[in-house]
């Protein structure tokens, strides 16, 4: 399989915020706990495993939040109705993990690939059953910012846009990151079409 390297994070700057929201259309109560910028050491990783790394002028932000269903039982939770607007940039985009908040940082949502790919390692994740509800949120005129990698070369790129696969939740704590521009200082959380909180990074 071929090796992608990627770089994991070191914690750089926290900052402690509080907001819970209930969706009830959703059966979902959200709150976000903190959010922090993250500092990076280099590090490899194979396959599409890894982190998302953000590049030259991008950093990557991490936002840790509590999803829990209202009535307690298990309930679907669609990570991609999640994005972060930003006024400056006239931009909104979507987040580019997802994991549980421990030690272990379990990934407990499937990653998927907007296309098929002849790379069985890559393939394994397309499944158009399953649409990428980021899209049907437009907001105002801004532009969609979505992750995309290269699986193919410079000379014959091999574009795939990911997102993710929903899960049913009863109550769990989740780190979800951002890749954004440096300038970026502030911003809007939002799931599907319902505020949740205003982010200031330091």
């Amino acid at each position: 399989m071929k090796k992608i390297v990627f770089i994991l994070f070191y914690l750089l700057i926290s900052v402690t915020v509080f907001s819970q929201t209930e969706i009830s259309e959703e059966n979902l109560s959200i709150e976000i706990k903190k959010a922090r910028k993250i500092g990076l050491l280099s590090v490899q990783w194979q396959g599409n495993h890894g982190n998302i790394l953000p590049g030259k002028g991008q950093k990557r932000v991490q936002l840790r939040f509590r999803v829990k269903s209202i009535d307690e039982e298990d309930t679907p939770f669609d990570p991609n109705k999640l994005y972060f607007v930003n006024d400056e940039y006239e931009a909104r985009f979507a987040i580019s993990e997802i994991s549980f908040a421990n030690v272990l940082r379990t990934r407990i949502f499937t990653r998927l690939v907007d296309k098929d790919s002849e790379k069985k390692a890559y393939a394994s994740s397309y499944d158009p059953s399953v649409p990428n509800t980021f899209l049907d949120y437009p907001y105002k005129k801004y532009q969609d910012v979505m992750l995309s990698l290269n699986f193919g070369t410079k000379r014959k790129p091999n574009i795939h846009t990911l997102y993710f696969k929903p899960k049913n939740i009863k109550d769990h704590p989740l780190d979800i990151y951002f890749v954004l521009p440096d300038e970026i200082k502030e911003g809007r959380i939002y799931y599907g079409d319902t505020f949740i909180k205003d982010i200031n990074f330091r």
